[in-house]
């Protein structure tokens, strides 16, 4: 099974493991379909694979300075969210 299947099909836990996973390996690459399939897992507004789904956006976004990433999306979205962990989360993004 790909990690993009994990991420719509899983428990909350593998997807956590596999939020993680998939922004370790695109470390940096700021690939826009991985990027929407994690962000798809942020807004299930589930605490546990949101929560990993803000830091692995942020491992995929690292160095890029991206605009959409930061600014825009993660910053509504915390706003948004009724969960702390995904508070802290959109304000490492």
């Amino acid at each position: 099974m790909r990690l993009m299947q994990l991420l719509q099909f899983s428990t909350q836990v593998v997807q956590h493991g596999a939020c993680l996973g998939l922004g370790l390996a695109a470390l940096g690459t700021a690939d826009e379909d991985i990027y929407d399939e994690i962000k798809s897992v942020l807004y299930t507004d589930s605490t546990v694979a949101g929560e990993a789904a803000g830091i692995s956006i942020g491992l995929l976004m690292v160095g890029t300075a991206s605009e959409k990433a930061s600014e825009r999306e993660m910053l509504v979205y915390g706003h948004e969210t009724q969960h702390e962990k995904n508070h802290k989360v959109s304000s490492f993004v």
